[in-house]
């Protein structure tokens, strides 16, 4: 009953590719990402922890915050009582057939055997309406502070809260996942997204705490710790008689959970072999959420609240069940060169924008999601498993299930740069990415979509004496995926037999950032 549930439950912490998207901050950010041998401001703490070693300022803090708008689709085929692939999905086992809904018909709609809603059983034909996300701009901050010591200048630490840079929430229909349908006869009925996801909400945020060493002048080494925290709010629909998508029986899930404690190490070293030219490489790891949380199972959500209590229906509160996600690990790689200025710094500042006439950066990352094969759930309670009522009978949840994701390893290419118009005045930049799929063939899904993704980006830096305000802008593009007619494998969760196929359509998305960054440098 309960596999649907972990879908889409945990944010990805890679921070190139894969879930999120790259470029955290706003200078970064309009650059492409391409930053990682850059990172020449407190947030090195999150790329190139090595690197706050080289600071040009002897303390600096760095507080950006993106707004994300992202617009994802899902067009279903079939229709709700016919699935897309061919088969009537829209039978009665029980009695099913012969009860009314939540969902009035239209006006002039004929009562038919004395149902007056909307029930695929009798009123047949309502095709799946196209549904897309309906929350608004997902804010994700970034705040970092770092110093070198003053005693001992070639080390240097940083704190910071840093946040996956990610949509944080998705919605496919109103908050109880009604859509309205186009069909004047029956203007409202489930989301057709419902056995993959309804609703999605993650928030996970990472207390982080760095530390760098200059083990030479061209030589620096740096590591970082976060304590991530992870809040989860997810629903979904189970099937109680696989094979069949009769509303009726459907079992609506809820589930929310919070891990206190998902720790992150990101390791990094940055070297200068010549003057101009930096590289670094890194890894990062984090380790798998595992955690427990309260799911609620609601039998029959659909019917009506008077044909509901007809059958006993009433929500089973399961408040002890487990989930386990893996995450990704990262490898990152990173080359920068910059041209000095004649005339030495510009402004008071010897960082790039005070001592070069531009730079450019080639980083690349290669994510390692796909140690992501399943989601892991257990669903319990303190008590004891309760069962589920449908049509009077009790059934028992599973005590273990496997939601297979089989995320591939994907590679990410960054290119950027930045252009210094007023030497230690002015900046503009631009950059651009490439992102390989993540996605084993038949695979996609609404919750983490990570088909091949482009991005091209712009900003801007200005400087006003040791005060800096940063701009940045970035569009994603994603490629479609088309299961409409065949080729779709992810299937709904059911009670008792196998579900039918539930990403049978075709998903498309796109995504718009913008970044507002603000920096002091203290002397």
């Amino acid at each position: 009953m309960a596999a649907a549930v972990a879908a889409a439950l945990i944010t990805p912490t890679a921070q190139a590719g894969g879930f999120e998207i790259p470029g955290a901050g706003a200078a970064d950010l309009g650059r492409g990402g391409a930053w990682y041998a850059k990172s020449d401001t407190a947030l090195a703490l999150r790329y190139n922890p090595a690197a706050l070693a080289r600071m040009t300022s002897m303390t600096m803090v760095d507080v950006n915050a993106s707004l994300l708008f992202y617009d994802s689709c899902f067009e279903r085929s079939g229709t709700y009582d016919e699935h897309g692939y061919g088969g009537d999905v829209g039978g009665a086992p029980g009695s099913s057939g012969s009860v009314n809904t939540r969902f009035p018909n239209g006006p002039g709609v004929a009562p038919v055997g004395g149902i007056d809603s909307f029930n695929p059983y009798h009123y047949r034909g309502v095709e799946n309406p196209r549904v897309c996300n309906q929350t608004g701009p997902g804010p994700v901050p970034q705040l970092a502070f770092a110093m070198r010591l003053p005693k001992h200048e070639k080390l240097a630490i940083s704190v910071g809260i840093l946040a996956p840079n990610a949509r944080g929430a998705q919605r496919y229909g109103n908050s109880d996942g009604v859509v309205e349908t186009g069909n004047p006869d029956h203007p409202l009925a489930p989301s057709p997204t419902r056995y993959i996801a309804t609703q999605v909400g993650n928030l996970q945020v990472f207390p982080t705490i760095g530390v760098a060493y200059a083990l030479h002048p061209r030589l620096n080494v740096g590591v970082a710790f976060g304590w991530g925290i992870t809040v989860v709010d997810f629903a979904s629909a189970t099937q109680a008689f696989g094979g069949n998508e009769n509303f009726n029986d459907d079992i609506r899930t809820h589930l929310k959970a919070v891990d206190g404690f998902v720790p992150r190490i990101n390791l990094s070293v940055d070297a200068a072999p010549v003057d101009g030219l930096r590289v670094m490489a890194g890894f990062q790891w984090t380790q798998s959420v595992d955690t427990h949380g309260k799911l609620t199972l609601e039998p029959h959500y659909y019917m009506s609240d008077a044909d509901r209590e007809v059958f006993g229906a009433r929500p089973t509160v399961l408040d002890n069940t487990r989930l386990r996600a893996g995450q990704a690990s990262v490898l990152s790689f990173g080359v920068n060169y910059g041209l000095p200025r004649k005339g030495g710094v510009a402004g008071e500042i010897a960082d790039g924008l005070g001592t070069q006439v531009f730079d450019v950066e080639l980083s690349f990352n290669y994510d390692l999601h796909g140690r992501m094969d399943s989601y892991r759930v257990n669903p319990g309670a303190k008590d004891g498993l309760p069962p589920v009522v449908v049509y009077g009978a009790e059934i028992e949840p599973p005590a273990s299930i496997e939601i297979p994701k089989n995320w591939k390893n994907q590679y990410v290419f960054r290119l950027g740069g930045d252009v210094n118009i007023v030497p230690g005045v002015f900046a503009l930049r631009a950059g651009t990415w490439y992102e390989s799929s993540g996605i084993t063939p038949g695979y996609a899904g609404l919750d983490f979509y990570l088909p091949r993704r482009i991005g091209a980006t712009a900003g801007a830096t200005i400087r006003i004496q040791r005060f800096d305000l940063t701009l940045g802008y970035a569009r994603v593009f994603y490629d479609d995926t088309d299961y409409r007619e065949s080729g779709g494998l992810v299937r709904g969760n059911a009670g008792t037999g196998e579900a039918t196929v539930g990403n049978n359509g075709l998903i498309q998305a796109k995504m718009n950032i913008g970044s507002i960054g603000l920096r002091y440098h203290f002397k």
